[in-house]
């Protein structure tokens, strides 16, 4: 017998389908009271798989705001990305300097106001975002629709390390 594992708090005997009316209550309820404005000066940069990486938007750490279907993150690059692998269907808005990403081994040439899409294949698509500019750091910010993503067969597979950042202070 399959038995359900609820991720919502339910009353002791609820049914899969009372479970549900519980869930999506508390997605209104959020939705209609989150944060709606995310002040990037709160959001700290922190040092991951990419390089310099803020934060605005995760369903996975920041249960607050009012929309939850949305990845949104800035990476700041002094050198260049981790590579990588993932479904593509995101795109990066250049805010910043100039640089280029190469995808699948063919480089694509940016900067500050430009948008790069990529996108959706088969096996996800490799690719590494570099810094044109040694004296100043490009800024990058990522939009990935959450549900959309993983619709795709979401995965990552990190193919190398991030180049060298400096962490600098905020505020």
């Amino acid at each position: 017998m399959r038995k359900p594992v609820f991720l919502v708090d339910v009353e002791p005997g609820d049914t899969p389908d009372e479970a549900s009316v519980h869930y999506w209550a508390k997605q209104r309820e959020r939705a209609l009271n989150g944060t709606v404005v995310i002040k990037g000066e709160e959001c700290p940069w922190e040092r991951g798989q990419m390089g310099l990486v803020k934060f605005f938007l995760s369903p996975y750490c920041f249960p607050d705001t009012a929309v939850q279907t949305w990845v949104v993150f800035e990476q700041k690059q002094y050198t260049h990305s981790g590579k990588h692998i993932h479904q593509g269907g995101v795109v990066l808005f250049a805010l910043e300097g100039r640089g280029y990403t190469v995808m699948d081994g063919v480089r694509y040439d940016w900067e500050a106001g430009d948008l790069i899409v990529l996108p959706i294949q088969p096996g996800g698509v490799e690719h590494q975002q570099f810094n044109a500019d040694p004296d100043k750091p490009c800024r990058l910010v990522a939009f990935i629709y959450q549900p959309h993503f993983m619709e795709l067969g979401n995965f990552y597979t990190f193919k190398g390390k991030p180049g060298e950042a400096k962490l600098e202070k905020t505020g």
